[in-house]
């Protein structure tokens, strides 16, 4: 009689355990696999696979299902990039560890960005350089760009430029879209020893974004609005701005929003200007909080502000942008829509006159007389300003320098 109830007991528990797992990809059944997860892990069997794999086997028996979902690798690692999206990185690396010693490239991978972040396991930057490497020698386009990127920043390796070269283009030719990108840019400026080729960076700028890549998609589009390495072609560049904005790419919002200023055509209407310009400006693209800052002191596009304008233009200077100090100067000189400050007005003047900024180094020296400079401009007209600011931004591709503004991700995740 016990016989019988044990068994019915264990029967029971199987068919449970068994209905839950059936919906694994539900997200009862993900809790559930967690639970099982949670019990190999306190009894210490959670980073041996084939301890893992020989418990299912004892619990489950001939249920295939249960214990080959469990153990195939790729439904495993899965599982691991459902807990990354969650930042649950314990559980990442403990589902990991295991198809990673057993020799899985992408597991490498993943394992190694968790070294390189620290990020459910000790930083270990060494660590994560030898997973990067083990995983790239499999021929891995994530590992190889992993590694580049170590290569290139140094990361528990001496800094090797030829080697991160080598790798980032390894990379590239197996598909990963960071790799291409960067390595079109490398074409496009000439970096690290190689000859400026314009047609090589499009190609690879271009594989990139229609692989979606916003930064890409970004370029490709600033390759079309200067005609490098193409005919100059403003609608695909558009086109190619829109896409990137589509993934809130904060510069391409920024020049498809300069373009609509003036254009006229590119946005729906000045809302989304607007709107474009503040997504820019809070992502730090300082000529984006200058625009609004100009916008609201001339009433352009929105309505007269003088105390949105203050903010905008400070935002503008936080960031390093030297027209912004430029007209703040004046605003606080002689108190146009701010109280008069004349110690801030020539303090914002100094900061960048001491960085090499001729117009503040004039104006400060008739601030400190305490007069008004008569060629001074409180500000410039917004069209005219538009220009200005886009045409400087050309010419910054006609020099082959997109880098300066284009962030790429230090570890692919």
């Amino acid at each position: 009689m016990y016989k019988f109830f044990s068994n019915l007991w264990f029967f029971f528990f199987r068919c449970c355990v068994y209905g839950l797992f059936n919906s694994v990809f539900t997200s009862e059944g993900f809790y559930a696999f967690n639970i099982l997860e949670d019990f190999l892990g306190k009894v210490g069997l959670e980073n041996d696979l084939w301890s893992e794999y020989s418990l299912l086997v004892i619990l489950f028996g001939s249920d295939y299902y249960l214990t080959f979902f469990y153990f195939d690798p790729s439904k495993r690692f899965d599982l691991a990039q459902k807990h990354c999206e969650n930042q649950n990185y314990g559980k990442v690396y403990n589902l990991i560890l295991p198809l990673a010693k057993a020799g899985y490239s992408d597991a490498q991978c993943l394992l190694g960005i968790l070294y390189q972040e620290g990020q459910g396991v000790s930083q270990n930057k060494n660590k994560a350089f030898e997973l990067f490497l083990k995983s790239a020698n499999q021929e891995d386009p994530d590992g190889q760009y992993n590694l580049a990127q170590a290569y290139e920043l140094g990361c528990g390796v001496p800094i090797n430029v030829k080697e991160s070269l080598k790798f980032y283009k390894l990379s590239a030719e197996n598909g990963n879209k960071f790799a291409q990108d960067k390595l079109g840019v490398l074409y496009l400026n000439g970096t690290y020893g190689i000859e400026k080729d314009y047609g090589q960076a499009l190609q690879y700028i271009r594989l990139s974004a229609e692989q979606g890549w916003s930064n890409a998609q970004y370029n490709l589009g600033r390759l079309y609005l200067s005609g490098m390495g193409v005919l100059e072609n403003f609608d695909e560049a558009v086109k190619w701005f829109k896409l990137s904005a589509e993934q809130d790419n904060p510069e391409a919002k920024c020049f498809l929003a300069y373009m609509h200023i003036e254009q006229s055509n590119v946005l729906k209407d000045n809302e989304e200007v607007i709107d474009f310009l503040k997504f820019a400006a809070i992502e730090k693209v300082e000529p984006a909080s200058f625009m609004l800052g100009l916008l609201y002191e001339e009433g352009d596009l929105v309505d007269k502000d003088d105390t949105e304008s203050i903010k905008w233009y400070t935002l503008a200077s936080d960031q390093g942008y030297e027209d912004a100090n430029i007209n703040l100067a004046y605003k606080y000189f002689v108190g146009d829509g701010v109280k008069k400050d004349h110690k801030k007005a020539i303090k914002l003047l100094e900061v960048i006159a001491n960085e090499g900024n001729e117009i503040a180094k004039n104006n400060l020296e008739i601030f400190k007389e305490n007069k008004l400079p008569e060629s001074y401009e409180k500000a410039l007209d917004k069209q005219k300003e538009a220009k200005k600011i886009y045409k400087e931004f050309k010419i910054e591709e006609n020099k082959g320098e997109l880098s300066n503004i284009i962030n790429f991700p230090k570890i692919k995740k």
